[in-house]
Parts: structure tokens; C-alpha cells; sequence
């Protein structure tokens, strides 16, 4: 019998290539919205008007009432992290679930320490802190646990700026309080946030059968157009709604929205090269390489410039060596020392915060504009030539301590470099620049130690 041959198929290759299409992504940022008192409250149904002079009493009244019930959020948040870390450090066996943070007894002197914790018995072998919540807020409603729960659980996890390692680890290991709710604001489902007036007033509940109104104080062109935007699904569609009173008794609602925005793929074989010079007038430069070619001629004239930061840090810098003669003119057994002396520190910490902002604005500025001008000369890649204090390297806090975790603090601080002289925070530079790049779908390279005369050469083969 003749043995059956089977075909091969053989497929036709194409040298048409698929083009890139820009990818549609979702993008959620925040609205900061400045509000009024209260100026109307429902309870039972009932509206009562606040807007005349004669109901000032009720006015303050309202205004008491909300600032007390966001106090009594923060403290129970407080309280429910306090939990956690205490029933952490009694048992391990601490279970995040999609409604429920539930914590297991293992043994029966753990069950007795959780009891006493809780204040009563759990639900067969582990011991809810939803229930727990829900009981000391009372009559408030179920959403807020929702976000209660998700912030105790973001925050446990997160890493900490400062030390590297995770919130809740440093509570365990007394590195760090759980003063991480002081200024924690109430959250809000968007179904139950009304907006009337055109969007000028904001309805809120706390408490089922019982609504607040607030009135939007002044707001600039681009806050007010994305306002609108949002209220009228124009391209934008809200989030979560915050409400909150800063340190100075300023009321905040925060809103968070989502966007669409178009990403364009950029070129991965184009690379922006960007210097550091010793100019302050051009203190960043930079360069585009395709392949192995440098193309300057372009970006001769694009450049950073760093006078104005300089002149911001010297103002700030006089005035901190003014306070430091007057506090060291403070001397012991002199009346009213302590006075005087928390006087100045207080003004010298304004100073100092003052100081860290210009720091923060301005890496802020520089890193925006090095990752739009890689988005306009259409560069996949990034590379960064002898940026100071970079090398920086992060032990394993986990592995080593609390100790260890508050030295590797101090050794950052003093390695820092500094902008001509003046103190600069360049390591939270870099974590702009990578986040950054990392939406705009580049890739960042530092390197150090870089002979950079090749690379801002004018007279460099073009092609």
C-alpha cells in the first residue's frame, strides 16, 4: 500500500508590519476643591436653610457637628491600626480579605490577649475588625468601613519613604508610632455625593437619613473646568470624594477622576541623553543619540536652568542664619529662655519646610520637563550622566533592624550632595524622573563617572 504523504503548508510571510497603535489607558488624578461652611442640613428629610444671619447659631452648630465627626473617624482609624499592630506582635496570623480584616487565635493565650483587645469573644476561631469598627462608629454607614479598611491596608503595606521598608513593619519594630491618620479624611461613595447649583454647592451623608450641604469657596479657570468636566462626564469620570480639615481648619474635598488618554509608543532606538554641568546658567543639557550617532544641532539651545533655584535657597539661607544668632543669643537663667527659644526654633522649622518645598517645586519642574522633551524628540530612552548622590545604596532594613533602618536614615542625609554649595534633595529628583518615564513609557539609565565633553560637543558628526 502506498503510504499517504501529507501536505506541508507552508505560510506565506509578510513583510507589511503591523503599525503601532497608541494604546488607550486610564489615568486617575485629583481635584483639591476648597469649600465653604455648611450652609443647609437634612436630617429626617427636612431641609433648614443656613444662608441668613439669624441662623448663625445652627451654622455653628453644623460646623461642630461634621469637624466632630471627622475627629471620631481619624481617632477609631487610629484605634483600628493600633489594633492590628498590637494583635501583630501577638499572633502572625492577620488575613486582609475583600470586606474584612480578620486576625486568628492559635492558642489559647493568644485568644485571651484578643479578647481583651477586642473586648469580646470572636466568631469561632479569629476575631473581625469589621465588627469592631462598625460598633464604635455606630449608626454610620457601611462605606466608610470600605475605605477604612482599604487605607489601613494600603498603608500596612506601603513602603516608607524615608527607611525603605514597609509601615507596618517599622511600627512592629518601634521605628516608626501609627501617626499615620491624624489628618485622614472621610471617604464617600460618588452615588451618594450630590451636586446642585450648577455645581457650586456638594450634598455629603455621614449618617443614613441625615445630609450636609457645603458651599465651593473661590476657585481658579482650571480647577472650575475640570470641575465641570467631571460633573458632566466630559472625557472624565469621578472616583472617590474626600472630605477633610487640614492643620490650619481649612475645609478640603478632594476628588479623585479618571481620564483616557492616548500613549504613543515612542521610538526604543532614540536616546535623550541628559547632562549635568558645572553652569549654573545650563546646569542640565542634553543630547539625542539614534544608534551610535549624536544628533546636537537640534538641542543646542535646550537647556536647565538653575539661577533662580540658587537665589531661592540663599534668601532662605540668610534667614535661617539669623534665627540660629538669635537662638544661640538665648543663653540658660535668663528669664523667659524656653520662650524665646521655641519662638525662634518655631520660625526656623518654617524656614526649613520652606526650603524642602523649593527642593520638591523644583525637581518637580526640571524632571517634567526632561521627560516632555523625550515625548517631543520621540525617545524611548533615557540616560543620565553623573547626577550627584545617585549611587546610594539601600541596605535590606528587613534583615538588619530598626537600627539599622534609622542609621541608613542619618548616612542618606549626610552623603546628599548639594546644588553649588546649597543643600539639594537629588534623590527624590531621580524617583520623579522614574516614575515619570515610567508613565510616558520611557526607560531611565543612571550613569556615573562619565566623561560628558563627547556628548555636549558642538562640533559632533550630525547625520
Amino acid at each position: 500500500m502506498a503510504k499517504k504523504t501529507k501536505k506541508k503548508v507552508v505560510k506565506k510571510k509578510t513583510d507589511d508590519k503591523k503599525e503601532d497603535k497608541p494604546k488607550r489607558i486610564g489615568k486617575t488624578l485629583s481635584l483639591r476643591v476648597d469649600v465653604d461652611v455648611p450652609f443647609y442640613c437634612e436630617a429626617n428629610g427636612i431641609e433648614v436653610p443656613v444662608g441668613k444671619t439669624e441662623y448663625n447659631e445652627i451654622r455653628n452648630e453644623l460646623r461642630t457637628i461634621i469637624r466632630n465627626d471627622i475627629k471620631r473617624y481619624r481617632f477609631v482609624l487610629r484605634q483600628a491600626a493600633s489594633i492590628l499592630a498590637f494583635a501583630a506582635t501577638v499572633t502572625q496570623h492577620i488575613e486582609f480579605k475583600d470586606d474584612d480584616i480578620r486576625v486568628y487565635a492559635t492558642s489559647e493565650e493568644m485568644k485571651e490577649t484578643l479578647r481583651t483587645l477586642f473586648g469580646r469573644d470572636g466568631a469561632a476561631c479569629f476575631y473581625s475588625l469589621r465588627e469592631w469598627v462598625i460598633e464604635r462608629l455606630g449608626g454610620w454607614r457601611t462605606e466608610h468601613w470600605d475605605h477604612m479598611r482599604n487605607e489601613l491596608q494600603t498603608n500596612w503595606f506601603a513602603k516608607d519613604p524615608q527607611f525603605g521598608a514597609s509601615r507596618g513593619w517599622l511600627i512592629l519594630n518601634c521605628a516608626r508610632i501609627p501617626a499615620l491618620f491624624h489628618n485622614a479624611p472621610i471617604n464617600f461613595l460618588p452615588c451618594s455625593v450630590k451636586v446642585d447649583d450648577g455645581g457650586h454647592h456638594i450634598s455629603l451623608s455621614v449618617r443614613p437619613r441625615e445630609r450636609f450641604g457645603l458651599r465651593i469657596a473661590s476657585t481658579d479657570k482650571s480647577q472650575w473646568f475640570l470641575w465641570n468636566r467631571i460633573l458632566n462626564n466630559d472625557g472624565y469620570r469621578m472616583g472617590t470624594c474626600k472630605l477633610c480639615i487640614n492643620r490650619k481648619h481649612q475645609w478640603k474635598f478632594l476628588v479623585t477622576y479618571t481620564c483616557e488618554e492616548t500613549k504613543s509608543v515612542l521610538n526604543p532606538k532614540r536616546t535623550l541623553e541628559v547632562a549635568f554641568t558645572d553652569d549654573p546658567k545650563k546646569f542640565i543639557q542634553f543630547a539625542m543619540r539614534s544608534g551610535h550617532k549624536t544628533l546636537i544641532d537640534d538641542l543646542r539651545n535646550k537647556h536647565l536652568d538653575a539661577t533662580a533655584a540658587i537665589r531661592i535657597l540663599d534668601k532662605f539661607k540668610a534667614q535661617q542664619r539669623y534665627l540660629e544668632e538669635e537662638r544661640d543669643a538665648c543663653r540658660y537663667g535668663r528669664g523667659g529662655y524656653n520662650k524665646a527659644y521655641k519662638a525662634v526654633n518655631k520660625r526656623r522649622a518654617k524656614y526649613t519646610e520652606g526650603r524642602e518645598r523649593v527642593c520638591a517645586n523644583w525637581n518637580h519642574t526640571w524632571s517634567k520637563r526632561i521627560i516632555t522633551i523625550a515625548q517631543q524628540w520621540d525617545c524611548g530612552n533615557i540616560e543620565v550622566f553623573n547626577m550627584p548622590s545617585h549611587s546610594v545604596k539601600k541596605k535590606n532594613l528587613e534583615k538588619h533592624g530598626a537600627a539599622a533602618a534609622i542609621e541608613e536614615c542619618a548616612m542618606q542625609e549626610e552623603i546628599r550632595s548639594n546644588l553649588f554649595g546649597r543643600e539639594w534633595a537629588w534623590f527624590d529628583f531621580a524617583q520623579k524622573v522614574k516614575y515619570k518615564a515610567r508613565d510616558a513609557g520611557c526607560k531611565v539609565k543612571f550613569i556615573e563617572n562619565v566623561d560628558i565633553d563627547h556628548i555636549l560637543d558642538i562640533g559632533a558628526s550630525v547625520s
